[in-house]
């Protein structure tokens, strides 16, 4: 007798790093019958927009002044999804470029029971940190100059114990060069999402949220995928850190 694996993906890299490019790869390569999880707090900004013709697109439409409920947003449609354990893989399409930015998605995940994973981008210029080249090939508009500032952010050593010990850069020391607007906040908060459907930018759905959890094999959900290049850390059973 086997038992259904269930994995949290944390996705890392900025704009124009091939993050995405990775998923839809990820997401194509799934074999499992349950479907995959994947929340990026970017679809909240998705409009759906209707053409004279009867066509309805979706369009990216980003408000910096609503960054924190848009993080928000997303943590809770994610924490509903793990508790739920409507998907054996579930994917947080997000930069993740600190351990603090993560942190609400882990907590679930230890609570939940869920398998945590780190995945980048293998592509050269993310590698390489080439913001020239991130900044070409970025699909949101991001300035050169927010990229640039993105790639200095990016914290190397991210487990799930430094995820789980870390904090905003506002609630650290005063010596801190202090945190950016609307980071991510807790999962605490159930409450307020917004039903905006989960999209991608091409106007199709991402995921749907229902059916069994369930992986043929029922050993790891690693035998559904190829997962080259990952990072896996597994909380054991008696953990008491934060949740």
């Amino acid at each position: 007798m086997t038992a259904t694996t269930f994995t949290l993906m944390l996705m890392r890299g900025c704009s124009g790093s091939g993050k995405s490019t990775l998923v839809k790869q990820i997401v194509a390569e799934w074999t499992a019958s349950a479907p995959i999880g994947v929340f990026s707090t970017d679809d909240f900004w998705l409009t759906p927009v209707n053409h004279p013709d009867g066509t309805q697109t979706m369009e990216y439409r980003h408000d910096i002044s609503k960054l924190s409920e848009a993080h928000k947003w997303n943590q809770q449609r994610a924490q509903l999804a793990m508790e739920s354990k409507s998907h054996p893989l579930i994917i947080i399409d997000n930069t993740n470029l600190q351990k603090w930015e993560a942190k609400p998605y882990v907590e679930c995940a230890v609570r939940c029971g869920y398998e945590v994973v780190v995945k980048e981008p293998t592509t050269p210029w993310w590698v390489a940190k080439d913001v020239d080249e991130l900044f070409k090939r970025g699909t949101h508009g991001v300035p050169l100059e927010a990229i640039a500032r993105m790639v200095e952010r990016y914290e190397p050593d991210f487990t799930v114990d430094s995820i789980l010990k870390s904090s905003p850069p506002f609630n650290r020391g005063s010596g801190d060069r202090g945190g950016r607007r609307g980071g991510p906040g807790g999962l605490n908060n159930r409450g307020g999402i917004s039903n905006r459907g989960n999209w991608n930018s091409q106007g199709k759905e991402k995921i749907a949220i229902n059916g069994n959890a369930s992986i043929s094999n029922g050993s790891s959900f690693s035998n559904a995928i190829n997962l080259s290049n990952t990072h896996s850390f597994i909380p054991s059973r008696g953990y008491s850190g934060p949740t």
